[in-house]
């Protein structure tokens, strides 16, 4: 496959997901330039911490979480064997979870 299909693969997923992230009118902490499959964002209404848990104990997402401070939020992380529609899925499980 090679690193740079593998870059512009992450770079792809990340940037699909942080836009129908935003649908929902969620933010997110750094640029959207200097991401590479990292995507940090701040929940509505949840703490970081519940967001977490029931994406989780409700679809099985796998995420990270910073509980608190200035960056607190979800961590997403997607990478080359995740698909779009996989995006599409978390997209939609935080907006039903966090609305």
């Amino acid at each position: 496959v090679g690193v740079p299909r593998i870059e512009e693969r992450t770079r792809a997923l990340t940037a699909h997901l942080r836009a129908r992230l935003a649908e929902s009118g969620h933010q997110f902490h750094g640029s959207s330039e200097l991401a590479f499959s990292v995507l940090k964002m701040k929940p509505r209404r949840k703490s970081p911490q519940e967001l977490y848990d029931l994406l989780w104990t409700r679809h099985r997402i796998a995420t990270s979480v910073t509980g608190t401070g200035p960056f607190a939020g979800v961590r997403f992380s997607p990478h080359v064997y995740n698909s779009l529609d996989q995006m599409d899925e978390i997209a939609q499980a935080v907006r039903q979870l966090d609305a």
